[in-house]
């Protein structure tokens, strides 16, 4: 080793700099394998062994593999789509159908605002309610009555109505509660309210399993929207599921220890532990003094900081960049997301950022085919086809000539896993939902209602080409 290498390596700063990558890559590689791969996907079991240590090093980065995994599993079955306002539609149509008696407005040709792309007319509205409704949990009702208002709104508003709502800064928040209780005796004056104002206060928009947790497309700022917002665009629906009733069946009792409590918060001891070790480094080389020992303290909480910004940067990366359609680069700076042919808005990206996810930049072929360990198609297992095409009734399997060895230039992280699940090494192929009834789709893949959604936008794409060739005003 040369003397200037080993003269970095003694460098404090550069010492907690591999420590925090080190860790933050850790955590990274931790939820890749066990709530992912293992919880959401079930395509490996683990070594119990190996499992109870991954879940150790998970609670470090304050993450329990249940919720995770069930806001996972939502973001595929409902990938890219929010059915709230379908639903809220859908449930107005229905109750105009049992009340023809009332004085009703003409009904609008097609809907615009339900969805990023595509315009349904009403029967398509109601189809997709119908099916979306059926994931609706917490005894969720139909609304019983209508104002004039709300019926204005929900048919003739041509704003987006699925974008997620903007939560307001803590420090804004913050003057509004201080200005509201200034004013506690003083009468509030009468705001009238916008037609999204009135949508919004609709019971439906607060459930979260009938939309894509973290989608760019539903994110008023787009997949730079997502980069910047992931964090507590997961935490929502990650506090909704840390209740196990409101998680899929497969993951209602995982992760509980003997006595059924859910797995402990370890933040605090990951950066208490690296404080100590920073202190602990720097008496070996002889910094001793109380000054010297408390800012190598700093400097280890300063280090367990960045670990989390690795691991938390590395998921704002995957769920931005994975989701921004067919130019993602080009996505983060105009803001808009050009949705692929099959109706879809997933990416892959390249093979660097693929390799330093550890394979999770294989959004698209991951979201095609998430029973798959590696996610590469030169990979020798396809344990299904594309569900969407089988969906549609194309059951064929795909008969391009494989290369096994090239997955592992493709995916070499998902390479090494399989191998060690077609050795046995520490893991083992998983259930893959083995238990489901005949017909029934697993819960990790696009719902009945998505996949129709997306048919339906290929069509609507598929209009706005044809009136523009036509000339169409509205279409140019």
């Amino acid at each position: 080793m040369n003397m200037e290498l080993r003269d970095a390596l003694q460098n404090r700063y550069v010492q907690q700099g591999m420590i925090a990558g080190a860790a933050g890559m850790g955590f990274v590689l931790d939820t890749v394998v066990i709530p992912h791969r293992e919880r959401t996907h079930q395509s490996v079991t683990l070594n119990p062994v190996l499992d109870r240590a991954g879940r150790y090093v998970l609670s470090l980065a304050g993450v329990r593999s249940d919720t995770w995994a069930a806001v996972h599993t939502n973001h595929h079955g409902k990938t890219d789509a929010d059915f709230a306002p379908m639903i809220q539609a859908g449930d107005l149509l229905d109750f105009r159908d049992e009340h023809p008696e009332l004085d009703w407005p003409e009904l609008p040709e097609r809907f615009v605002g339900l969805d990023p792309v595509a315009e349904l007319t009403p029967k398509e509205v109601q189809r997709l309610a119908g099916l979306a409704r059926r994931n609706v949990k917490g005894g969720y009702e139909k609304p019983d009555s209508y104002t004039k208002e709300e019926v204005e709104a929900i048919l003739f508003t041509t704003e987006p109505r699925y974008f997620y709502e903007e939560s307001p800064s803590r420090i804004k928040d913050g003057i509004r509660r201080v200005k509201k209780f200034w004013n506690r005796n003083d009468s509030e004056p009468q705001v009238k309210k916008s037609p999204l104002d009135i949508l919004r206060e609709a019971d439906i928009y607060k459930h979260f399993e009938v939309r894509d947790p973290h989608s760019p497309v539903l994110h008023r700022l787009g997949t730079l929207g997502v980069a910047l917002h992931n964090v507590g665009l997961f935490g929502k629906p990650a506090r909704h599921y840390e209740d196990r009733d409101n998680r899929p069946d497969h993951l209602k009792d995982v992760d509980l220890d003997k006595d059924g409590n859910p797995p402990k918060d370890r933040k605090v001891n990951f950066v208490v532990g690296n404080m100590v070790l920073s202190a602990t480094l720097g008496i070996a080389q002889g910094e001793r003094s109380p000054a010297q020992i408390a800012k190598n303290a700093a400097l280890g909480g300063a280090t367990a900081v960045a670990a989390y910004g690795i691991y938390i940067g590395g998921g704002n990366f995957i769920n931005s960049y994975g989701h921004g359609g067919a130019t993602p680069w080009r996505s983060f700076v105009t803001g808009k997301i050009k949705m692929l042919k099959d109706g879809t808005f997933a990416a892959d990206a390249p093979a660097a950022a693929t390799t330093a996810t550890f394979g999770e930049g294989k959004q698209d072929f991951h979201h095609k085919h998430p029973e798959a360990v590696c996610y590469s198609k030169f990979a020798e297992q396809y344990l299904e086809t594309d569900y969407s095409q089988v969906y549609l009734g194309h059951t064929e399997t795909q008969t391009e000539n494989r290369k096994p060895w090239l997955r592992w230039f493709d995916d070499p992280f998902g390479s090494a896993v399989l191998a060690a699940v077609n050795h046995g090494w520490g893991m083992k192929p998983g259930p893959q939902f083995a238990d489901r009834k005949p017909g029934e789709l697993r819960p990790d893949v696009p719902s009945e209602e998505v996949i129709e959604l997306q048919v339906l936008r290929v069509k609507t794409a598929a209009r706005w080409m044809l009136e523009q060739q036509a000339g169409h005003p509205k279409a140019a």
